[in-house]
């Protein structure tokens, strides 16, 4: 049996510098320090919990969902407690959907998404899709 997948929604994070130019002096800058980037006071679980709940606008009800899989590399802080986890806490994806981080450097993401297409080509842990 061949099943079909579709892809319901696709969405990323930005991607951009972290940090903005180094403070000059008359700013307080001592030559390290630098200026937040675009996204400086927002963490990366907050970005990852806005796309999480763009799938709703995809028309794809949260509660079934039947796993949520990101690739995250160098974990830390927030990020560092399974940060699929903690961004769907952020949303209205119920609990008793799965949620796991993978980290394989810079090939999570790629691990992630060959990871989910796995399951759903074998159906393991993933709900029957239901195409429209």
């Amino acid at each position: 049996m061949n099943p079909k997948i579709y892809i319901a929604a696709a969405a990323r994070t930005p991607f951009m510098k972290s940090r903005g130019e180094k403070l000059p002096p008359e700013k307080g800058g001592d030559g390290f320090r630098r200026e937040p980037g675009a996204f400086g006071g927002v963490g990366s679980v907050e970005l990852l919990g806005a796309i999480l709940r763009r799938l709703a606008s995809a028309g794809v009800p949260p509660g079934e969902l039947a796993d949520i899989l990101i690739g995250c590399a160098l974990q830390d802080g927030d990020q560092g407690m399974n940060g699929a986890r903690m961004a769907q806490l952020c949303t209205d994806i119920p609990i008793t959907v799965p949620a796991a981080t993978l980290n394989r450097l810079c090939g999570s993401s790629l691990t992630a998404a060959m990871k989910a297409a796995e399951h759903l080509v074998t159906g393991q842990g993933f709900a029957d899709a239901k195409p429209q």
